[in-house]
């Protein structure tokens, strides 16, 4: 019989993540995201950790003030580090750019496994 509490709980954090993003208390959304990163990763399950990380970020990024207005379209910088070419190379998205450096940072990040 499955645990269905645990399968309950990410979705109740993400449920409670949203409404602290719509308070506009972006700490307490970072503090959530962590939460459930956490929580993820101490039952192993890969797919819900890696898509806790970039909602921590966004909310710690909230919290910073750092959201960056859309670029224009002629305004073509990485999304996450925010450098334009020719410093770097830039990768194209749906309204979104990366550069090889970030695409190199996050490759080492998410090629790590955690030692159980």
């Amino acid at each position: 019989m499955p645990d269905t509490p645990s399968l309950e709980l990410p979705r109740l954090i993400a449920m409670a993540w949203g409404e602290l993003m719509k308070q506009q208390r972006f700490q307490s959304a970072a503090l959530m995201a962590l939460l459930a990163y956490l929580l993820s990763r101490e039952q192993a399950d890969e797919e819900l950790e890696a898509g806790w990380m970039p909602l921590m970020l966004t909310a710690v990024d909230e919290l910073r003030g750092t959201q960056p207005e859309p670029a224009a379209a002629d305004d073509k910088a990485c999304s996450f580090c925010f450098r334009r070419e020719p410093e770097v190379r830039l990768a194209a998205g749906a309204r979104v750019f990366i550069c090889d450096s970030c695409v190199a940072t996050f490759s080492e990040i998410f090629e790590t496994k955690p030692t159980a």
